[in-house]
């Protein structure tokens, strides 16, 4: 079991999960994912030349998953890598079926 998954069974769950800035309404994410806004409840995190986001999405099926993204040595911007974590996160989100998106969606 994953820390993230072990949290979300845990007493304290909730206050937990309260912790989280939820994506396009507050903290580290008020300005992303405005489009899957509600359903990504996650932590941001950034160090030179790294970008990471780990946390919970949920799926249009109503099924929630946890996830960690770390992308470290990257050779564009800090905000490209961020849009492409967010890409990620959005096939996640937006797939009801747990089909496989193609693998040139995130090219």
């Amino acid at each position: 079991r994953s820390l993230l998954g072990y949290a979300s069974q845990t007493a304290w769950a909730s206050d937990w999960r309260a912790s989280l800035p939820v994506a396009g309404r507050d903290g580290t994410l008020r300005y992303r994912l405005h489009d899957v806004q509600e359903r990504i409840q996650a932590k941001t995190g950034t160090l030179k030349d790294v970008a990471a986001l780990a946390g919970y999405v949920q799926r249009d099926n109503g099924k929630e998953y946890a996830f960690a993204v770390m992308v470290n040595r990257f050779s564009v911007s800090e905000g490209q890598i961020k849009g492409r974590i967010d890409q990620l996160l959005r096939l996640i989100a937006l797939n009801p079926t747990g089909a496989r998106p193609a693998q040139t969606a995130m090219r």
